[in-house]
């Protein structure tokens, strides 16, 4: 049987995308991983105030434990989805 329901996991990158780290656990519960899916973009816009180079979002099932990031590469990780953070501009010097 599958997870009674989804949640997403917002996590902050390095530069390639790599070395990611579990930032927030957003409270919204998905019925499906589909409708979890669905969702990342307008979380990642609500939630890219986060100070990583990339911001990712990750589907898990909730009975999952959710300090553990999925499998890279498994159908939950939603890298379609990730924000690049704008850097700063440098001021003539």
């Amino acid at each position: 049987m599958g997870a009674a329901f989804y949640v997403m996991v917002i996590l902050g990158c390095s530069d390639a995308g790599t070395a990611c780290r579990d930032v927030r656990t957003l409270a919204t519960r998905y019925a499906s991983l589909d409708a979890c899916k669905i969702a990342t973009s307008a979380m990642l816009l609500d939630h890219s105030d986060i100070d990583y180079p990339v911001v990712m979002a990750e589907c898990r099932p909730a009975s999952e434990r959710l300090t553990r990031a999925a499998p890279r590469g498994s159908a939950a990780v939603s890298r379609l989805s990730s924000v690049a953070r704008p850097q700063p501009a440098v001021p003539p010097g």
